[in-house]
């Protein structure tokens, strides 16, 4: 819409109530006119839809309802899940590291072998994480 030359941005209500006005013209629009009309424009109130007297109600319940159930991670959430991994990586390693230590004991490998696993095991937790 255009108003002494410049552009106007109107809101769909907005619009609609100048359409009426227009179409109007030259007739007196009571209030219970534009109140209509502007009721008629807007989304049905939840109150109406539940209590079942709006004509869609099942229609507009069904696109409330039909909402995700997924809910995407907050911050504290995917923290928890990091820390999770977080303690399930040192476990296992803290494992891994008393095995070798235990074959060193028993002689079962040598130091220079218990060095090398022992390295290759922080290589990898490291790329893990």
């Amino acid at each position: 819409m255009r108003r002494a030359g410049s552009d106007v941005e109107l809101t769909a209500l907005e619009f609609n109530l100048i359409e009426l006005l227009l179409r109007m013209a030259g007739q007196v629009v009571t209030r219970e006119r534009v109140a209509t009309a502007i009721t008629e424009l807007l989304p049905p109130s939840l109150q109406i839809v539940l209590s079942g007297t709006h004509p869609n109600g099942d229609a507009v319940i069904s696109q409330l309802l039909d909402v995700p159930s997924e809910i995407p991670l907050g911050p504290m959430d995917v923290l928890r899940g990091y820390e999770s991994a977080m303690t399930v990586i040192a476990e296992r390693t803290s494992s891994e590291l008393s095995g070798i230590s235990q074959a060193v004991c028993k002689g079962e490998i040598t130091r220079e072998e218990e060095e090398y696993l022992t390295q290759e095991r922080y290589v990898i937790d490291h790329l893990k994480t």
